[in-house]
Parts: C-alpha cells; structure tokens; sequence
C-alpha cells in the first residue's frame, strides 16, 4: 500500500499546475531530462508509443511542435489521469480492507479472551469436582471403618449382656445355696454379684462408643451433601475424625478384575488409594471411574491393616 501511495504521488506531482510537465511543456526540454523521464514512463507501465513519443515532443521547441505533437501530448494526460483515477480506487479498497482487517482482529481478540476466560473456568470446576470426589470418597471409607467399629462394638455389648444374665442368675441362685453352706457360698455370690455390675458399666460404655461412631458417621455424610468436604476442621471437631481424614490415603485395595482403565494394574496385587490416584494423572473422567469400581466388589477388595 506504501509503493502505491508513493506511485500515485508521484504522478500527481509530475503534472499538477507548476510541475515539470507543465514546464516542459512550454519550453523544451533537455535529452538528459527526457531520459529520466522516459524511465518514469516505463516504471509506472504506459504503452510503448507513448514512452517514446512523448519525451521527443516535449524536447522540440513549441513553436515548432507540430498538431501530431498536440495529439501525443493530449494522449499522455488523458492516460496519466486515468492511472491517478485507478490509484484513488485502488487506495480507496486498501483503506477499506485495511478497515476490516482491523474489526475482525479485534473480533477475533475478543472470541479468543472469551474462550480462554471459559476454559479457565471449566478447568476451575473440573479441579472442584476432583477435590469434591476425592474428599467425598474419603469420607465413605470413614463411615464405612466408623460402621465396621459400630458393629464390633454392637457385638461387644451382645456378648457382655449374655455374661451379665449369666452372672445375674448365678448371683440369684447363691442366695439358698448361702443358707446351706454358709460363709463360702456368700463369698461367692458376692464375687458374682460384682462382676455382674463390671459387664453392665462395660455395656453401657460400649453403647456410648457405638452411637459415638454412629453420630460421627452421619456427621460427615451431612458435610459431602452441604459441599463442605475438604474445608479445614472446625475448631472443637473430634480428633478421630481428623486422623481418618489423614490416615485416608494409605488405605489398600486389592485388584480382583480388569478395570479397562489404563492403569498398569494386575489382578491379585495390592495397591494403596494415593498410589490409584496418582496412576490417573490427574484426569477427571478416569478418577470419576477408578471412584466408581472401588465401590463394587467386583474390581476392589479393602485390605483391612
């Protein structure tokens, strides 16, 4: 756009009112002159004749300029004029593309700030989601160990009632025996009579863990529905819960089936949950599918320490 800017310019100055044509035109010019101007001739393309006719008119004398030489030079202008009507169009479609070019890079700034400003946000929601699903599934497996404690201890305190009847009734039964043997039965249902007290303390202590581990349990299952999973322990929280929370990572599973995760897992090995979590390189999708199948026995066994 610069060349032809400068082409244009050029032309336009060469015949404006006081310019070298006009001056060659009333007085004649030299061969030297005539020369170069036969060069700008042919740099800007005229036809043939009129590169070399043109530069022979203007070099004879106008008195003796005959009505072919008026011709020739009437020609010339008409020609230069039509080059300066095709450089203003010209120009005029440059500006005009130059224009658009200049919309549709910033159209095109404004798609690209847009699009990355949205996939900075989708990458944004995918790592929440990730964190969600990890703390989430750490939070099962503290309720599922938080299950399995209640139930050992729902056991405990079954057995220690079947002890405490057991006792009760020999306690009971040492009352007729006392009168018939004296000092040495008492001896013996009193003996009786306190261990039975120890296993009702003990059972009573036993159903206070169990609805202890039952409460925890609830407690965070109503955090991954409220989205408060992964937030720092409240102050006052219980210290096992913290400690579960901690100790999460190094629970084991055993492979028993082909996950088609593309994982390098083998049947029958035993792998930790940080170790499945760092084998699905950060992927979303995959860990969403490695959380799914660790929760059907068909894929994963926990290795209880």
């Amino acid at each position: 756009m610069a060349a032809l800017s400068k082409n244009e310019s050029e032309l336009r100055s060469m015949l404006s009112s006081g310019g070298m044509y006009e001056t060659w035109k009333a007085n004649a010019a030299s061969s030297r002159t005539m020369e170069d101007f036969s060069t700008i001739l042919r740099k800007h393309d005229f036809e043939p004749g009129l590169v070399q006719a043109v530069p022979l008119v203007l070099a004879t004398a106008p008195n003796a300029r005959t009505a072919f030489s008026s011709t020739m030079l009437r020609l010339f202008e008409a020609a230069v004029e039509k080059r300066l009507a095709n450089f203003a169009q010209l120009l005029a479609i440059h500006e005009s593309a130059q224009a658009d070019r200049v919309v549709a890079i910033a159209a095109a700034d404004d798609a690209f700030r847009a699009a990355k400003s949205e996939a900075e946000a989708t990458t944004a929601a995918e790592q929440e989601a990730y964190r969600t699903a990890e703390d989430g599934f750490a939070v099962m497996l503290a309720a599922k160990n938080a299950l399995t404690e209640h139930e050992s201890s729902a056991k405990q305190v079954a057995l220690a009632e079947e002890e405490a009847v057991s006792l009760a009734r020999t306690a009971f039964g040492c009352g007729p025996v006392k009168s018939a043997f004296g000092g040495a039965s008492a001896s013996v249902g009193a003996k009786s009579k306190a261990k039975a007290r120890a296993n009702v303390v003990a059972v009573k202590s036993i159903r206070v863990r169990g609805k202890q581990a039952v409460k925890s349990m609830r407690l965070r299952g109503k955090q991954v529905v409220r989205g408060r999973v992964g937030a720092k322990p409240r102050q006052g929280a219980d210290p096992e819960d913290a400690t579960a929370e901690r100790t999460t990572a190094e629970t084991k599973f055993r492979v028993l089936n082909f996950l088609h995760l593309n994982l390098g897992l083998r049947i029958g090995q035993t792998y930790s949950y940080g170790e499945l979590h760092r084998r699905c390189r950060d992927d979303s999708v995959t860990i969403a599918e490695m959380h799914k199948k660790l929760g059907d026995p068909n894929f994963f066994k926990e290795v209880l320490a």
